[in-house]
């Protein structure tokens, strides 16, 4: 944008953010039905990106309730519409209400529970890891790595948050969730529990080979 300039005056050049659907909606007659175009439009235009972001995420299958299991899905639907920094912000409230939701479901000791309830994120991981309260022995190490992504993208001292990083954050919150409460098929048409060699396996599956030695 640039303001007119009075005589003897440099023109001025202002970078601003303009979001003009709430005023396309409020004033007019037919408002909503311009606003969905615009949206329709938008979303058409970012549908093969969106796609091909699907396509890089590995499939999830988990039996398990809590706050976490939406943060989980929310953090996935950011990384595939491309908000790369929200998307890895997201994966680091994932993991946080995923170890209160295990804390308040695996540690049967009132008082113990709430002397854990009161620890940061990192202590508190470690605190399970101590009483064997994770299922699956790749969880602890899961748990920081995606605290570390986290912590590099959330503070203004990093300048970029990658589609890389976000693909890889995403993909560590789902192995994660795996781990812990992932579904497999059996011999017999049913499901169960994953194993520990079945996390391994996706690892690898999962592109995180370099990630998780």
């Amino acid at each position: 944008m640039s303001k007119t300039p009075s005589d003897g005056e440099e023109p001025v050049s202002v970078i601003a953010f303009v979001d003009t659907v709430p005023n396309v909606i409020k004033p007019l007659p037919d408002g909503p039905d311009r606003a969905g175009q615009l949206l329709q439009g938008e979303f058409s235009s970012r549908l093969p990106s969106m796609v091909q972001r699907y396509s890089s995420l590995a499939a999830v299958i988990f039996k398990a309730e809590g706050r976490f299991v939406t943060l989980v899905r929310e953090a996935r639907s950011l990384f595939v519409e491309g908000f790369h920094r929200g998307a890895i912000a997201l994966t680091g409230s994932a993991i946080e209400f995923l170890c209160d939701d295990l804390i308040r479901n695996r540690i049967s000791d009132i008082s113990e529970r709430e002397a854990l309830l009161k620890l940061d994120f990192r202590h508190q991981v470690e605190e399970l890891e101590k009483r064997g309260s994770f299922r699956n022995p790749r969880t602890k190490q899961l748990f920081h790595k995606i605290y570390d992504i986290r912590n590099r993208h959330v503070h203004p001292h990093e300048a970029n948050a990658s589609e890389s990083q976000a693909h890889v954050a995403v993909q560590l919150l789902a192995l994660a969730v795996i781990a812990e409460f992932g579904l497999l098929p059996d011999s017999e048409g049913k499901v169960r529990l994953s194993s520990e060699s079945a996390v391994e396996s996706m690892v690898k599956e999962f592109g995180l080979s370099d990630v998780l030695p």
